[in-house]
This record gives structure tokens, sequence and C-alpha cells, in this order.
């Protein structure tokens, strides 16, 4: 969901915080209908401000102002107002009473909230794997316990309210009773639910029913992945191709945020947050570690001594990215085709030319080459540029520069041109000319369907988990069962089927923005006639279409220089941040202009790619096949050399109980020596 625009987000905070501050003038002053009309603009003001102020709820707590203290300053102001017009004192009694006891069974209410989310919440998550072992009770109705939810905001409004005006204490008694009556059934739900679930979600349980099915399920290869949720698509784009392995595997998450983003699959899902419970799972079985990106957490898995580790990336292009020095870490190190053997080698980063083992890109085994466009079709640009990375190493966004020369030559072109905008994800994120720049090209591409008439129907948005969001994280891995959700590759055939569906609606000549959260970057290949993108893994994928591509070159430097240092870029029209180049881009999407780099496109397809076009699928699973027979030698031999040395250590032992025979030693001496060399071997494998 997009968010709210600035001026919307302010509404919610100045509604409570402002109706919060009237309400007490009001109270001091004696203005009972004052008093009682800012109050409900309060409460409703506290009722959107999770969804409609995010930001400016978390400052007020940071500042120590949460919602509970909030309320707590209406209540002083239905507490002052209550003597207005002359009211008997009995009426100020009855409003505190009432309003002390609704206030304490709200604190207690969020204490017992607490505890039951932190029993309800397992320790690992999990995906497609059973948990009915655990009888997990189901959670209370989400309403009901909602810290912000309307049944809290609304038991408080049935008190205040009628207090506010009341000037006698049965006006009080019976909306307040019922109003403390409704917290007090709150308070029972929730405690009654975090007695039903105990601590069986806890760690140790959690770990114990994770390692027995680990015993059962047995996977041989882990899909490791530890990042931000907007990082979720490097792991998503994995799944479909671990169903396709020959060996039985595993996904492995760090973070819950990315669990939330995960895309359906058949594989079984651990979610395991705390670096202990994951360093306490039984990975003896595991042969094979894939790795998608460089991160911290990739540790606690490459200290598994049984398994053998492979980088296998989320993409292949010349960032810098391309070859961290990092990688040298691993096992292997897993490359598209001969390009990417090459790049690190110039590198000269640490990885060895042995680690390196060439099997295409298995995701790109879908993407089609082209075909005959039907009668009157709308010649069509698809751009698609990078982010501007973490630091200004990284920066090869074309996105402040050639980004809206683009979309202005389009637009101007004598004959009609179609632009398909798809930005990377992390567009803006560490620089805001790019998200000024998003908005500048969004803005632009709207105008002119506008000005045209053209109406772009609603993109779908592809359901991320096939499996139920009801209920909290206990109820969520609970009915996670194995065979709930969509295979990865099922899913993947119906995105793609959506996806046509959609283009098909869209007017001819439409210009469109697509995020990444609406069609496919592949699906878009399939619309695109010509590719503008950066130096990316865009432009390595695109090449498996044959079709032509051009690359921005935002740095000012030779066309010559540019594709020394990023070859990826030798088969393209190089556009520099001037706009030079744009010209012969128009003339190929319209058909103008002669496509003269077409061969080298094929030649340059087969050292970024490798040979073999559609077989990657193929070739990568024998990759994890391969690298789980070396780790398995590895594993025995090392069992070989354990046994060995034991071996010695007994025979060590039997001639110093010979050798002790005379001198007195007993019988514990040795046998104690041969337990610490035992133990010292078995700690030392």
């Amino acid at each position: 969901m997009p968010s709210p625009p600035r001026a919307t987000q302010l509404l919610a905070p100045l509604a409570g915080v402002g109706g919060t501050a009237v309400a007490v003038l009001a109270g001091a002053l004696g203005g009972r209908p004052v008093c009682a009309v800012a109050l409900v603009v309060a409460v409703v003001g506290e009722a959107v401000l999770p969804s409609r102020g995010a930001e400016a709820a978390a400052l007020l707590r940071r500042v120590e102002v949460g919602p509970l203290v909030r309320t707590a300053v209406r209540f002083v102001a239905v507490v002052a107002v209550s003597r207005a017009d002359g009211a008997a004192a009995s009426v100020t009694a009855t409003v505190t009473l009432v309003l002390g006891a609704l206030l304490g069974l709200l604190a207690i209410n969020g204490g017992l909230r607490l505890r039951m989310r932190y029993r309800r919440l397992p320790a690992i998550e999990t995906r497609n794997v059973s948990l009915d072992a655990l009888r997990i009770p189901p959670a209370p109705p989400r309403a009901l316990v909602d810290e912000q939810g309307l049944v809290r905001w609304g038991l408080e409004l049935l008190a205040i309210v009628p207090a506010a005006l009341a000037t006698s204490p049965r006006a009080v008694w019976l909306p307040g009773g019922l109003a403390v009556l409704g917290a007090l059934a709150v308070a029972v739900a929730m405690e009654r639910t975090s007695r039903a679930i105990g601590g069986r979600l806890g760690h140790d349980p959690m770990v114990a029913h994770v390692r027995r099915f680990l015993a059962t399920h047995r996977p041989r290869v882990l899909l490791y992945f530890s990042g931000t949720p907007d990082a979720a698509y490097q792991v998503n784009m994995w799944l479909a191709t671990m169903e396709r392995l020959h060996q039985p595997a595993a996904v492995v998450l760090r973070e819950r945020s990315v669990l939330a983003r995960l895309a359906p699959t058949s594989t079984p899902v651990l979610c395991v947050p705390n670096s202990q419970d994951f360093m306490a799972l039984d990975l003896a079985d595991v042969r094979v570690g894939l790795f998608t990106a460089n991160v911290g957490k990739n540790i606690h898995l490459l200290r598994e001594p049984g398994l053998m580790s492979s980088f296998i990336g989320h993409g292949d292009s010349d960032k810098n990215a391309s070859f961290n020095p990092i990688t040298k870490a691993f096992d292997e190190v897993w490359v598209a085709g001969p390009a990417g053997r090459d790049r690190y080698r110039r590198a000269d980063v640490g990885v060895r030319q042995e680690q390196l083992v060439e099997v295409g890109r298995p995701q790109l085994d879908v993407v089609h080459p082209p075909e005959p466009r039907p009668e009157g079709w709308v010649p069509t640009i698809l751009y698609a540029p990078t982010w501007e990375g973490w630091n200004a190493e990284q920066e090869y966004g074309s996105l402040t520069t050639i980004g809206p020369r683009l979309v202005r030559a389009v637009l101007d072109a004598p004959s009609p041109v179609r632009l398909i905008y798809r930005p990377h994800p992390f567009t803006g994120l560490r620089d805001r000319a790019m998200a000024a720049a998003d908005r500048e090209i969004t803005g632009l591409l709207e105008e002119a369907n506008r000005r045209r008439g053209l109406v772009v129907p609603d993109q779908a948005r592809h359901e991320l988990t096939g499996w139920s969001t009801a209920g909290d994280a206990a109820d969520q891995s609970r009915d996670a069962r194995p065979g709930t959700a969509p295979s990865a590759v099922a899913a993947e055939a119906a995105a793609a089927r959506e996806d046509a569906a959609w283009f098909a609606q869209v007017p001819r000549g439409a210009h469109l923005v697509v995020r990444s959260t609406g069609a496919s970057l592949f699906a878009c290949f399939d619309e695109a006639d010509l590719l503008v993108t950066d130096i990316s893994s865009v432009l390595t994928d695109f090449l498996a279409s044959g079709k032509p591509y051009s690359v921005g070159n935002p740095s000012g430097s030779s066309t010559e220089e540019f594709i020394r240092t990023f070859p990826s870029a030798g088969a393209a029209v190089v556009v520099g941040p001037e706009g030079e180049g744009l010209p012969e881009v128009l003339g190929l999407a319209i058909g103008t202009t002669d496509d003269v780099h077409a061969a080298a496109r094929g030649l340059l397809a087969a050292e970024l790619l490798g040979p073999e076009p559609g077989r990657a699928t193929e070739r990568f699973a024998d990759a994890v096949d391969a690298l789980g027979d070396r780790a398995q030698a590895r594993a025995e031999n090392r069992a070989m050399d354990l046994h060995a040395e034991l071996d010695q250590d007994d025979d060590s032992v039997v001639a110093g109980d010979d050798a002790s025979a005379g001198d007195g030693s007993s019988d514990t001496d040795a046998g104690s020596t041969q337990e610490s060399a035992i133990s010292t071997r078995s700690h030392r494998t």
C-alpha cells in the first residue's frame, strides 16, 4: 500500500494531540460541550494514527508519550470538567473512580498483551513444516486485543464522553461500567490465551521440534538469506530453482520481516532470528549451503563443518558488488558464464579460479526470444535503471541524468513510441535526487497518458505469499502446513499469465510505470523491443532475449573507457549524461536505424550467460550435486582421520598400561588419559 500524502499523515497526530490539548483546556475552563467534542476528535485521531501517522506515533513513543499516557491526560480533563455547572462532588468522585478503574485495566491489558505476544511469537517461525504436535491454540480476535484497535478506543469513548457531559453519578455509572467490564473481558481473554499457549513456542521447545523435523526431512541443501524486507527479491528469485533440485532442500531466513515478503514455495522454510537458536540446530546432514548475499550473519552457517558453501548471488553484472572480496570465504563461487570468471580474475580480490563454477542463470530459462508483433503494435522501450547504491563507489544509476532526457525524447519522438518505466525497488533509498527524478518521470508519463485520454488499468498485485495471513505469528506458522501454498514454479507460471493478461488490457501506446510489486521484470522483457538500463544484472538478463539494448553512462567517461571498464556494455548503444546516443536508441526502437550490434550481442550473451541457453536450471542442479559429493567426501575423510587418531590414542594407552605395570600407575589414570585424548580430538574436529 502506498504511503499517504504528507499532509494526510499530519491529520491524525494533530487530531490526537490537538484534541487532547483542547479537551484539557476546556476541562479547566468548565466547557462541557467543547471538552466532549475535543475528546471525540482526539480519540478518532488516535484510532487512525497507526495507519495514517506512523512516524508521529513512533516519535510520541520515543518521548514517552505513548497511548496510555495520552489517555490518562484525557481522563484528567474529564475529571476537571466534571465539576462544571455546579455539579455535585459525587459526580467527580464517580468519574474519578470509574476512569481510574478503566485506566488501571488498560495498563494491565498492556502488560498482558506483551506477555501474550511474547508467548505466541514462535522462537522459530516455519512454513511447510507441520506444527500439529505442538497443539497451538488459536489467537483471540485481533480486533479484541489490538492495542490501537477500535475496541480499545471504543471503550475509551464509551467512558469519557458521557462522563464529560454527566451532571449526576447515574449518567457515569452505566456507560463507564460497561467500558470497565469490556476492558476486564479483554484482560481475561488475553490471560486465558497466554495460559493456553504456555511456553510451547519458546526457544527450547521450538529448537527441539525443528531438530526433529530436520532429522525426518534431512535436507541436504540450504538456501540461506539474511537482509532487509526490500531485499526479499534476492531469495524469492531462487525459490523455483530450489524446487527443481535433485536433493531435499530447505530455505533458512534470519529476519521475520523477510518471511512476510517471501513468495510462495513448496520448500520447507525456517525463520530463525536468534543466532543461538540457529547454532543449536542439528545440521549434520546438510552438505550444501547456498548464499545470495554477503552479510555478517552468513558466518552462522559457514561455521558448520559438514557442509560446503557456494555464493550464488542475486544477479550477474559488472557492478563491484559482483566481485566483493568477502566472496573468497566461500568454497565455491558460481557465476553465469566465462565473463563472470574473467571479472574475478581482473578484480584480483583473492577469489581463486578453481573456486569459480559456471552454472548459467536458471531464472532466464523462461525468457522468450523475440516474437512477431501484432498489427498496430507501438514500438516499446523498457527503461529499467538501477538504484544509487550503498555508497559513491556503487553509483551506476542514470535516473537523475539520463532518465528525464529519455522520457522527453520518447514523448517528442516523430512517430509513436511507448515507454515502460520500471525503477529499482531501492530507488531513492540513499539519494533524494533519485527519488525526485523518479517522481518527475512518473509525472511526465502519467500526464502524457491523460492528454491522450489513455486510462491504464490497475496492476494486479501478485500475492506475496501462498500462506494464510490471518491471526498472529503462531497461527500463521501453524496453518502453513505442507501443501497449503502453491509451489514457486506454479506461482511463477500463474503470475506470468496474470502479467500477460494485464498487458493485453493496456491501451496500445499507453506509457506505463511498473513497480516491483506489479508485472515481473521478465514480463516487461517480453513487452519491450529495446532496453535502456544501467550497469546491473538487468542488462545481463536481457541478453537472453536477443533484443537490442542501451546502457547509461552517467559518469561522462569516453565510450571506449566505459566499455573497457564494463564489458557487458560491449554490444550496447552507450548513452552519455547529456543524452548522447538517444537518437540512435529511438531509431532502433522505431526501426529507422540498423541494428549493427546483433552479432556482438550473441557472442556477448554466451560470454555472460554461458552456453546451452535454456539448460541453466539443469546445470545448476548438477553443480549442487557435485558440491554435495565433495562435501560428503570431505566429511567421510574427516571421520576416517578422527578414527585413525583415536586408534593411535588407544595404542598409546595400551603401551602406557604395559609400561606402568611396574611403576604403580593405576588403571584409573590410564582411562583418564584415554578420555582426555578422545575429548581433545572431538573438539578439534
